[in-house]
């Protein structure tokens, strides 16, 4: 009871300490409060309690006053939290801390929040730690260990996290940080309500709807963000087309919560629906909703709503802002600081209701982590702190009275910082440390007059001078000069970071008060050492936890979460759209060729053997249709059925710029776009669809409008073209159909005018299947009898015919120097000349493709006349010199080098060269049996190789430095070995037929080049030797364990237990390492943890633990591949996206570059050992994209 009046100044003689024992106690508590607050700002964490200790102490002895003991004990004993804190200290301060993570969060966030506790909580309303944490991580809420700490001990018991009263709790206090869900436009204007709704809206229609959106908004009293929901919008309009259906607009309504629905929905969907086609435009229907929210704010008679408080609309905090009576009473406690006034203790202020009341940056405040006060508690603080030095409130009498003289004005706007900003705020408070300190001076003049000789009085003058003396040093350490800011230490803490905003120009005048700072010497850190047994790590896969041990290399080496250094580019696309698509490769007048694969649409230059891609697409391209110019290219895709946003639509873009020029038919076009057609003269498209009936319509290309459509009704659509002789004559073909179509433009019909006539000369076809025009008009259609038939002059009936020329039907023509050229299934070019005697005189010259490459799907010739490219029905495609100047096929032949290779059923395999032989080639396999050597520098096929009957799932590479070896296992559980020589000569090694029950999901080739690691569909792994030269496979063992399909398998690069393991990953999220000496499971994970890989394709592992981060499953990750030179590990999903992570994927918060440009499940992803290119594998969509790493 001795030491605490001696540490506030008072003497233990003094004749008036009865009289102020109760308020020197209470002076005690508020003045340490005090000095903890601010102490905590200036100095951060370590030594900021030794230093205000030693402050105040100094401060003491400076007037003669002993102090016996020290306050930095009592203040970090303050600063505790413990159980003897009370319930109202522990909420004050949890609303403290978590204004700063709640500042940007708004209501409909938080609502999130709490749908999603509880999805994860149980019936009593209680969630795990590690529930809740991921909970706050989802919804980009960042909370410190601190706040942590606290939320846990207020809301956490033996069954578990209290998430509803926790979020009652944040509710409550994001209402007090100033962020409102509906940020509304300031209402200063002096325009009226109908004046500013007449400045966007003319109609009165318009305006009567802007009231009725008003006034349903004004019932609901429902919150929403209007720039969340606009945001939202744009994120929808995946096409960038500034419209959405109904049905999303309706979805995203009320996915969002805006308070619009019922006949006002209705009513506003129609009047954004500018083309009547059921696309609302959102930028128009946001106008709207705009209006009518700023047109409630100001109310009807122009005055701000929120003046009076009104519940709906959160404004947000405004300097302009007036009250009147018991509210400004209110406001101006809120706003004033505390007071000091003569024989008055320190007392705290209410706290500001404004989130910014000092106009401070965020990132100017020190994090949660290193200040235990919050951003926004320092702001109030300092504001306080600078306004009591006139001794009164900002909203007294007093003080207006006072406001006369030059002290009180200036002290007046000091305590006004929320009307302050940039500049000015820097101004005002440089000038507020000497507007308190003349401030200061003049009360302890005013005092000393009329003080009296008794040393009682003294002594109380001295202990009041004390206290102002004090409060002053710490208010004049906030603003140093930019001088001495160079010249001191870089502080922690709150005022540490408030430098650059308060720093004068000049450096004021004030009595400097050395700081003595006592540091203990820091011991060096012991370097930790990994335990011998290893530490395990738990990872929970959806439900299941799986326990991994942190390998020794990691154990000292900080993991790395951020985003990958590089990045990828789509280097080249491998394969041709040719086995089910049609009409489908075309000239450009830039010499190049344009054709698609998955959802690609490619350019190729032949003369300098370079692509380029437009990859805007995001379901499979299935048509394609070149303008006359040839730069307009139209290019027509499905829909996708996981994604709500991938409807069937039509792109127009131009070939040079890669720019997109408008996006047709979203909404109206169903299942797929599966038949383009420009006009020859006009600027009109034609699109059929794969809808029942098949719906053909027609568009204007430059208004983006639908002027007509009609309903083809056939079962096969297989061309559609306009005529050239008449605009408005359009031609479909297919399944016994051959149709002419007239366009009525002006009254928007589309109406078949005449079918083909075949007389009793001629067989009709089942399939018309192809058709081109030459210039006279006349039409020239194949079809499946291998027949050619034209039709003359425009009209129905035909003029002349090539019966039976192809041994099959007839799939592309094409008019050439008045030669007919015809391409069929039979692999042969004939090349007729043109005449009305074709059918006497016969082909003049013909060219014929290897019977392995199929059919001729599509023929066309480059722009320079030079080359002949011959697109076939296995999804290759191949080219032919032309040198002849009189028949076009006279002296052609194939070229060796095929343009470009793919597969025509789903690609499942890829596996690339070893670093030792040639790092850049790679092998794929597919369904189609069809095995490839593919160069990723050349892009050039080395060999092919076709297995009948094989349904190749897996491959791996093997080269020991004489021949290379190529592992096959198929879907009928078989195992096939291929060897090739040095001239990429092919042929089978060896052969294992359904030596395993079913599919065949993984396959690897031990290092030693002798056995082989096959994991199969039922979850058993089996090890197969080499025997007899290689020319036999014999079964060793089996392993069994797993309970699902193999997903992963690897062998190990060195001898850990004196021989090769292999460790394998299965779809029940199962991870096991395996003798294959023995054929037993090794349990030691924690003595082999430190075990090197010579691949890394095994889901699981602590290396690749954090790719299930995101929320994924094994229906989601399909593959993975952990680049050669441990840098990048990345995986692909069910819906064709590419994730690259750093290698090791072991942090939590681990960030991934995302690619897209398959259609379907990326069957296969793996890293060349070049360490400059990718490979993935599309499955379905039958492409093979080549990405090249580059740097950032």
């Amino acid at each position: 009871m001795v030491d605490a009046p001696l540490q506030h100044g008072f003497s233990p003689s003094s004749s008036r300490r009865s009289s102020r024992q109760s308020s020197s106690s209470i002076q005690r508590l508020s003045f340490s409060q005090s000095h903890r607050r601010i102490s905590a700002m200036s100095a951060g964490e370590g030594d900021g309690l030794s230093r205000q200790g030693s402050t105040l102490s100094r401060g003491g002895n400076m007037r003669g006053f002993g102090v016996r003991t020290s306050i930095a004990s009592e203040l970090g004993a303050l600063m505790e939290i413990d159980g003897n804190q009370s319930q109202n200290d522990l909420e004050h301060e949890l609303r403290e801390q978590l204004r700063g993570p709640l500042e940007d969060v708004s209501r409909q966030r938080l609502r999130a929040v709490r749908m999603a506790l509880r999805r994860h909580g149980n019936v009593d309303s209680r969630i795990s730690q590690k529930d809740f944490l991921t909970v706050f991580q989802e919804n980009g809420i960042k909370i410190s260990s601190r706040l942590l700490s606290l939320l846990l001990h207020r809301f956490e018991n033996q069954f578990g996290v209290d998430y509803e009263n926790m979020w009652k709790l944040m509710y409550d206090t994001q209402h007090t940080t100033g962020r409102d869900s509906v940020m509304a436009k300031n209402a200063s204007n002096e325009n009226s309500t109908a004046d500013k709704l007449d400045q966007s809206f003319h109609n009165s229609a318009d305006l009567k709807l802007v009231e009725r959106i008003k006034t349903q908004f004004a019932k609901s009293g429902d919150e929403f963000d209007l720039e969340e929901f606009r945001d939202e919008l744009k994120v929808r309009d995946r096409g960038h087309t500034t419209t959405l259906s109904k049905k999303e607009m309706k979805k995203a309504v009320a996915e969002m919560q805006v308070p619009i629905y019922g006949n006002v929905m209705n009513a506003l969907m129609k009047r954004c629906d500018d083309e009547c086609n059921g696309q609302i435009s959102w930028p128009e229907f946001l106008r709207f909703l705009t209006a009518a929210r700023d047109s409630l704010a100001r109310g009807d008679d122009g005055t701000d709503l929120n003046a009076s408080g009104s519940k709906l609309w959160n404004i947000g905090t405004s300097s302009t802002r007036t009250s009147t009576g018991e509210e400004q009473k209110k406001m101006s406690t809120v706003s004033s600081g505390p007071r000091l006034i003569e024989g008055t203790p320190y007392s705290e202020s209410p706290r500001p209701s404004t989130p910014q009341s000092l106009g401070l940056k965020r990132n100017s405040m020190p994090s949660p982590k290193a200040s235990s006060v919050s951003p926004r508690k320092a702001r109030s603080m300092a504001s306080e702190t600078l306004r009591g030095y006139d001794g009164s409130s900002s909203g007294t009498e007093d003080s207006r009275k006072r406001r006369g003289s030059p002290i009180a004005e200036e002290t007046h706007r000091a305590k006004s910082p929320d009307s302050l900003s940039g500049s000015d705020l820097e101004a005002s408070m440089t000038s507020n440390n000497s507007l308190a300190s003349l401030a200061s001076k003049k009360v302890a003049t005013a005092e000393n007059s009329n003080q009296n000789d008794s040393p009682e009085v003294k002594q109380e003058e001295e202990a009041k001078n004390l206290t102002r003396r004090e409060s002053t040093v710490t208010i004049t350490s906030v603003n140093m000069s930019n001088k001495d800011e160079e010249a001191a230490p870089k502080k922690k803490g709150m005022f540490g970071s408030m430098k650059k905003f308060f720093g004068s120009k000049s450096k004021p005048k004030k009595e400097e008060i050395p700081i003595e700072t006592i540091k203990e010497p820091e011991k060096p850190k012991e370097p930790e050492v990994p335990p011998p047994d290893g530490k395990p790590v738990t990872v929970n896969i959806r439900g299941t936890d799986l326990d991994v041990y942190i390998p020794d290399r990691y154990w000292y080496k900080p993991v790395n979460h951020k985003y990958p250094e590089h990045k990828l580019s789509l280097d080249w696309v491998f394969g041709y759209r040719g086995n089910d698509c049609r009409n489908n490769l075309f000239p450009l007048a830039s010499g190049e060729v344009v054709y698609f694969t998955g959802t690609v649409a490619v350019m190729y230059d032949h003369l300098q053997c370079r692509q380029r891609h437009y990859v805007e697409h995001t379901g499979e391209i299935r048509s394609i249709a070149v303008h006359p110019d040839k730069v307009t290219v139209a290019t027509g895709q499905t829909e996708v059925q996981y994604d709500s946003y991938s409807q069937a639509h039509i792109r127009i873009w131009d070939s040079r710029t890669l720019q997109t020029q408008k996006v047709l038919g979203t909404g109206a076009l169903e299942n797929a776009v599966i038949a383009l057609t420009f006009s020859g003269t006009l600027d009109r498209l034609a699109a059929i669809d794969s809808s029942e009936g098949h719906m053909m319509s027609v568009w204007d290309i430059k208004s983006g409008r639908k002027l007509t459509e009609a309903r083809v009704d056939t079962e096969v659509v297989c061309q559609v073209g306009f005529s050239p002789r008449s605009p408005d004559t359009i031609v479909t073909a297919g399944k016994e159909h051959l149709v002419w179509w007239e366009l009525g433009v002006e009254t928007g019909t589309l109406q078949e005018v005449a079918r083909a006539n075949y007389d009793q000369r001629y067989n009709k076809a089942k399939y018309i299947i192809c058709f081109v025009h030459n210039e006279r008009g006349d039409l020239i259609t194949g079809d499946s009898n291998g027949t050619v038939f034209v039709w003359g002059e425009g009209g129905n009936n035909i003029t002349q015919a090539l019966k039976h020329i192809h041994e099959g039907p007839v799939f592309s023509l094409l008019m050439m120097k008045n030669f007919l050229l015809t391409a069929g299934r039979d692999g042969m070019v004939f090349a007729f000349p043109w005449g009305k005697n074709m059918e006497h005189t016969g082909f003049s010259a013909s060219l014929q493709v290897p019977r392995v490459e199929g059919g001729i799907r599509m023929q066309c010739v480059t722009a320079d006349g030079a080359v002949l490219l011959l697109g076939t029905t296995v999804n290759s495609i191949l080219s032919a010199g032309l040198t002849s100047a009189s028949c076009p096929l006279l002296g052609a032949s194939l070229d060796k080098d095929v343009v470009t290779q793919g597969h025509f059923d789903d690609v499942k395999a890829i596996c690339p060269q070893p670093s030792h032989a040639a790092p850049g080639q790679f092998v794929t396999a597919g369904n189609d049996g069809t095995v490839c050597m593919h160069d990723s520098d050349s892009h050039i096929l080395q060999w092919k190789f076709v297995i009948k009957g094989a349904t190749i799932q897996c491959a791996d590479y093997y080269h020991p430095g004489s021949l290379p070896r190529v592992a096959l296992g198929t879907k009928d559980g078989s195992v096939i070995v291929l060897e090739a020589n040095d001239l990429d000569e092919v042929s089978e090694m060896c052969r294992a037929s359904k030596i395993a029950r079913g599919r065949i999901t993984v396959i690897k080739i031990c290092p030693d080049g002798d056995r082989i690691a096959i994991g199969c569909q039922d979850g058993s792994v089996q090890i197969l030797q080499l025997t007899d030269y290689c020319s036999k496979l014999e079964l060793l063992g089996k392993c069994k364990g797993h309970k699902g399909a193999i997903t992963g398998l690897d062998w190990s690069a060195d001898l850990p237990t004196g021989g090769y393991i292999i460790q394998t990953s299965s779809s029940q999220y199962q991870h096991f390492l395996w003798d294959v000496d023995q054929c037993v499971q090794l349990t030691d994970m924690a003595g082999l943890r430190n075990t090197e890989w010579l691949t890394y394709n095994c889901m699981l592992g602590y290396v690749v633990k954090d790719i299930w981060n995101a929320g994924l499953d094994g229906r989601d990750v399909r593959t993975l591949d952990r680049a050669p030179n441990w840098r990048h590990v990345g995986t692909a999903d069910e819906r064709g996206e590419i994730h690259i992570f750093t290698y090791p994927c072991a942090h939590k918060d681990a960030q991934a570059d995302t690619y897209k440009c398959h259609s379907s499940q990326v069957s296969c992803l793996r890293f060349l050992h070049d360490n400059v290119h990718l490979v993935t594998a599309g499955g379905k969509d039958t492409s093979i994209l080549l990405w090249k790493i580059i740097s950032q």
